[in-house]
């Protein structure tokens, strides 16, 4: 028989087995409050917090928020080191006065001797403020003692309006989408803006003040209720405009003189057509509407019928001592043309003005056939008719180099054999069908396994031979030149195939970079509306220029963008002596000379271009800038970067119109890297201040 076994008591238990809970014990061996049941205690405990008043819980809820705020000050203080401040999504009602007087908040928390906080002679002055996603429903005043405020995003709040000290700041960077604004106001609107960011509020008009934003480069105004775009034809600098979901229901002609535009978002509007009109004097010939950057058009979701009428306007009408010239387009750069879900019969206008197009999208619209400008587009990787009434495709549609084809909802007949499983499968079942194979397709155009582009010379470009412009090319005027090896001499012999009669077009653009010249060719004289003139990756070594004298038409009127970029120049073009002479650029807006040899930039440059506004001249030898004060006066963008600059001159300082400037890679020491990498402005101030005479 097994010994007997004794069991032990609970506490005898407990005692030798340290650590081990037993798995039950009598109520006697628990503590007071563990013999009361669950409901009691928390009966209990009702009963023991009955006396605390309301007062008192509301100072628990206040120390709890004491210390929240206190933790938000200290972090903010150490953003004062950085002179960044970021407060984005915090809850708060209104920003907290540490941002705008730290050394206050400071000086209250030594006093409560808190621990481990930034010394105030640390402390930057503050160059961006980020208190995005909060409940901000008023901009304190106080905005306008950040007097070094770059950048100021109060997106995703409930600001209804702004105050006047905002004024005061040189803001490059504006944002305040999401708000309850109902206007932007006129003292808001200030030179040194780049961004504006307006999108989703209920601005209803934006104010002709805005004609005093000359930097501005993106405007966001989405989502609001504007009837008009007025105000934008003086802000030559906007490059992106975002005006979808508002209420257009026409385009301004202003928007052509927006020549660095390059992005145009109009979508979800009531626009019926573009209706962009251009005036012109009895004597003028009619020139293209021209939009030379424009890089992408959305124009989705709206009511036009067509992009343009030509008949709008019949020609001769009179208005006022004008006349109005019938509507056309020139868009060389536009690759992505968005249009679906409008009532368009009729796209050819615009779309063959476009011969650089990678993206086309007609979806929903009420096409009854293929578009003959399509045809040409030898660069169009993206098309999508869907949704038309498109009954038949033309073979001709299978030599584009299309990725994406994209034809459901049309009542298509006779399609390919296994169309519907893939875009290379119904591209090849269309060239099947052309009589001859690919070199029978397009009429004119050299569009085959090689996919040459728009403007083929044919015959390998060598003297003799024939131009044969595609539709798109004289929808657009564009000379096409580039990469054909040609030679002085080449050239010299195609002027008469290149002139306007051959052509049976005037152009506004050529491009004939990356071939072999060594001179300027003569036959850009001949073309009296030209408007961009590619020059670059060829051999010039000097500028052998016709300049006009004062009796005789001065060449090149309207040339705004010449690229020079990628030769051998040695030098400017120099004002020749004498008193009988114009300017042989008077109207050009953008001159790029990167990697040259030039060696400097004369005084003269302000004559020769009375309107350049952007000097690209990175990678050459400059060493001086002469007075970039007179030589520069105008100019808003300048690159010098990648040069042999020792010194950079103090009146560039004086230069007012510049929001630009990059001078990164020379070997100058002064400015230091701390104020180049503060930005334009700041360079420019540290310019003037270095004058003898202070400028203000």
């Amino acid at each position: 028989m097994p010994p007997r076994v004794t069991p032990l008591s609970t506490s005898q238990s407990i005692r030798s087995a340290p650590g081990r809970v037993p798995v039950s014990q009598p109520s006697s061996a628990l503590p007071p409050a563990a013999r009361i049941p669950a409901q009691s205690r928390f009966a209990q405990f009702r009963k023991q917090n009955a006396d605390r008043t309301p007062d008192a819980k509301n100072d628990a809820l206040d120390r709890a928020a004491a210390g929240s705020a206190k933790a938000l000050d200290r972090r903010i203080l150490a953003m004062h080191v950085e002179g960044r401040i970021n407060v984005s999504n915090k809850g708060l009602e209104r920003i907290p006065q540490v941002v705008f007087d730290p050394k206050s908040t400071l000086d209250d928390l030594a006093a409560a001797n808190e621990p481990n906080l930034p010394q105030w002679w640390d402390f930057q002055d503050v160059t961006r403020l980020v208190a995005a996603d909060n409940r901000i429903a008023e901009l304190d005043d106080k905005i306008g003692a950040l007097g070094a405020l770059t950048v100021l995003d109060l997106r995703n709040n409930a600001i209804p309006s702004l105050p006047a000290s905002i004024s005061t700041l040189p803001l490059t960077h504006l944002t305040l989408s999401n708000n309850n604004l109902t206007a932007f106001p006129d003292f808001a609107c200030l030179p040194t803006l780049h961004t504006l960011a307006l999108s989703r509020n209920r601005v209803r008009a934006l104010p002709p003040e805005l004609a005093r934003c000359t930097a501005l480069m993106r405007l966001e105004v989405a989502e609001n209720e504007l009837v008009d775009l007025g105000g934008l034809g003086a802000c030559s600098s906007v490059e992106v405009i975002v005006a979808s979901a508002n209420h257009l229901t026409t385009l301004p002609p202003a928007l052509f003189l927006l020549l660095h535009l390059t992005e145009l978002d109009v979508s979800s509007n009531r626009l019926a057509t573009l209706g962009f009109l251009s005036t012109a004097t009895a004597s003028a010939d009619p020139t293209p509407l021209s939009l030379p950057r424009l890089r992408r058009l959305d124009v989705r979701k709206n009511q036009m019928l067509r992009f343009a009428d030509a008949s709008v306007v019949a020609e001769g009408a009179a208005v006022g001592n004008a006349r109005m010239a019938p509507v056309s387009w020139a868009l060389p750069a536009l690759e992505e043309l968005l249009a679906g879900y409008n009532r368009l019969e009729d796209v050819d206008a615009l779309v063959g003005a476009a011969p650089k197009l990678a993206t086309l999208e007609l979806s929903t619209n009420r096409l009854s056939s293929v578009p003959s400008s399509v045809l040409p587009l030898a660069l169009l990787h993206r098309l999508d008719l869907s949704n038309n009434a498109i009954t038949t495709l033309p073979p001709q549609l299978g030599l584009l180099p299309l990725d994406t084809l994209v034809i459901e909802g049309n009542p298509v007949r006779n399609l390919p054999q296994g169309a519907g499983k893939s875009t290379r499968i119904l591209l090849q079942g269309l060239r099947d069908r052309i009589k001859g194979g690919p070199a029978g397709g397009l009429a004119g155009a050299d569009v085959g396994a090689q996919g040459a582009g728009a403007g083929d010379i044919l015959g390998g470009g060598k003297a003799g031979s024939v131009l044969v412009p595609t539709q798109a090319d004289a929808a657009a005027r564009v000379v096409n030149l580039s990469k054909r090896g040609l030679s002085d001499g080449d050239l010299a012999n195609m002027r008469d195939a290149l002139s306007v009669p051959a052509l049976a077009f005037e152009p506004v653009s050529c491009d004939a970079s990356d071939n072999k010249l060594a001179r300027v060719p003569d036959l850009v004289y001949d073309w009296a509306h030209l408007t961009v003139l590619s020059l670059a990756g060829n051999k010039l070594e000097r500028w052998d220029a016709i300049v006009g004298d004062a009796t005789g038409p001065a060449p090149l009127t309207y040339l705004r963008e010449l690229d020079l970029s990628r030769n051998a120049l040695a030098m400017f073009p120099d004002v020749p002596g004498g008193s009988s002479w114009r300017p042989l650029f008077p109207a050009l807006d953008t001159l790029i000379l990167s990697y040259n040899r030039i060696g400097r930039i004369p005084e003269t440059v302000n004559q020769m271009f009375p309107k350049l506004t952007v000097l690209l001249a990175e990678s050459n030898r400059i060493v001086e800038m002469g007075r970039p004060d007179v030589s520069l006066a105008n100019l808003e963008v300048l690159d010098v970067r990648n040069n042999e600059i020792a010194k950079v001159p103090e009146e560039l300082g004086l230069c007012r119109k510049i929001r630009a400037v990059k001078m990164e890679g020379n070997p100058f020491r002064v400015p230091r890297q701390a104020v180049m990498q503060q930005g334009t402005d700041a360079i420019l101030k540290w310019l003037r201040d270095r004058l003898p005479t202070p400028v203000s």
